[in-house]
């Protein structure tokens, strides 16, 4: 990202780049490896729904780290399944490497990656001939990166896991570093049990593809479709290791934690589809059904997840440089406000005095206020205050053409007062002025 800034200047675009590379470095190792190790067809199918997914083009367009991650953790996979199936001796120890680096990348970009060397160093264990001194490569390579880690923040900062420290403790007050202290403090087990599997159940570019995946899983069960038994057992085993070890072990349930999971949904809904087209005639037409099937679920559920809220934030950018006065707002679309202020050329201290942060305790008295609406409780200025004019009020984000069509759905039956708030239209924006009595 520095490079790119360094070369164009910085931009919204520049800062995403880093992520639109390993997008398309992820549909080039998803085709590359599977071309070698599934079936005809597979790495075909697979490339085409990684790169119409939702879920991976999200990552790919969002200045978050999450895209580059599955892009080491899948090399990593892929790796290691190319090295144990591989006949030539060399080969194997240069995929260990690869798979090394993999898990080295994956672990640098998130902590939630943590169990992926563990899982691919057993997966080894039991599938390569003399193990022990096989994966030796694999180690050193991963090792070597995790050393280097560790040495570099134990050298700047004085603590070598001060990355990791910071990381896990980004969500103050949630216990995120000890979940099964804080489950039983506030003596809730029971949603300690099923908060990792309401989050899995209900994320729209997730939750469908992984719903097709197991109706596939179940029809090639039934119909005796053949698969390769290694490589749908160890994406699907690693999509378990890592749902179980961020939801429980670490306490982060939400799905871009372990974007593993969405990934081997894919692969398992390629397989099947690839082998169903190789059985030819009505079995050759349901699976072209079912592959655009998955591509339009894509689709629905980016739709149906997009709510827009990044561009309440682009409006009140694009205000704060015309007028070059502070504006206030809520803490969720400040932070977003600033990050775009900072790629605009300010610095960080004029980004944050252009955006003061409103106290809903200790409100401010006088100056303009913008009124978004960015989804979760504790972000949301839901009310007008009382010393507060409403000088401007306009439309900035529409309904999705999914939700729309929810509504639709929904209006036939007379249902729509009782729809739940995400499929209701996004509320204006407002303008105000502080220090004058609401019109």
């Amino acid at each position: 990202m520095a490079g790119v800034f360094k070369l164009f200047g910085p931009s919204a675009f520049g800062a995403a780049v880093p992520n639109i590379l390993a997008g398309a470095g992820l549909v080039a190792v998803s085709f590359l490896y599977a071309r070698r190790l599934t079936p005809r067809f597979t790495a075909e199918i697979l490339s085409v729904f990684i790169a119409t997914s939702g879920f991976f083009a999200m990552q790919a367009n969002e200045v978050r780290i999450y895209g580059i991650e599955i892009f080491f953790t899948v090399l990593a996979m892929w790796s290691m399944l190319l090295a144990i199936q591989t006949n030539n001796a060399r080969e194997r120890t240069i995929q260990l490497m690869v798979a090394g680096l993999g898990v080295g990348g994956a672990w640098l970009c998130r902590e939630s990656s943590f169990v992926l060397g563990p899982f691919l160093l057993v997966v080894g264990f039991f599938s390569l001939q003399r193990p022990v001194r096989t994966l030796i490569p694999f180690v050193l390579t991963a090792g070597g990166v995790l050393a280097v880690e560790l040495a570099s923040y134990w050298l700047l900062t004085g603590d070598a896991f001060y990355r990791v420290n910071e990381s896990l403790n980004h969500g103050e007050g949630r216990g995120n570093t000890k979940p099964f202290e804080f489950a039983a403090e506030n003596e809730d087990f029971g949603w300690f049990i099923i908060h990792p599997w309401v989050k899995l159940l209900s994320y729209p570019t997730v939750t469908p593809i992984v719903g097709l995946a197991g109706l596939a899983g179940l029809l090639a069960f039934w119909k005796r479709v053949s698969v390769p038994f290694l490589t749908a057992v160890v994406f699907i085993g690693g999509a378990i290791v890592a749902f179980l070890g961020n939801g429980y072990v670490l306490s982060l349930e939400t799905v871009e934690y372990y974007p593993l999971v969405a990934y081997s949904a894919y692969v398992v809904l390629a397989l099947v589809i690839a082998q169903l087209i190789a059985r030819g005639g009505g079995w050759r037409r349901a699976a072209l059904g079912f592959f655009a099937l998955v591509i339009v679920t894509s689709f629905a559920g980016e739709a149906f997840r997009d709510d827009g809220e990044y561009r309440e934030a682009n409006d009140l950018a694009r205000l704060i440089l015309e007028d070059r006065q502070p504006i206030w707002t809520d803490v969720a679309t400040r932070e977003r406000v600033i990050l775009l202020l900072e790629l605009a050329g300010k610095s960080p201290e004029e980004a944050e005095a252009l955006v003061p942060k409103w106290d809903r305790d200790n409100p401010a008295s006088e100056g303009l206020l913008y009124v978004a609406a960015p989804i979760g409780p504790f972000y949301f200025l839901r009310t007008v205050p009382q010393n507060c004019s409403v000088i401007d009020e306009r439309k900035v984000r529409d309904l999705g053409w999914s939700k729309a069509l929810a509504r639709r759905f929904f209006a036939l039956f007379s249902l729509e007062e009782r729809l739940h708030p995400s499929l209701q239209p996004p509320p204006p924006v407002l303008l105000c002025q502080l220090g004058a009595a609401a019109a």
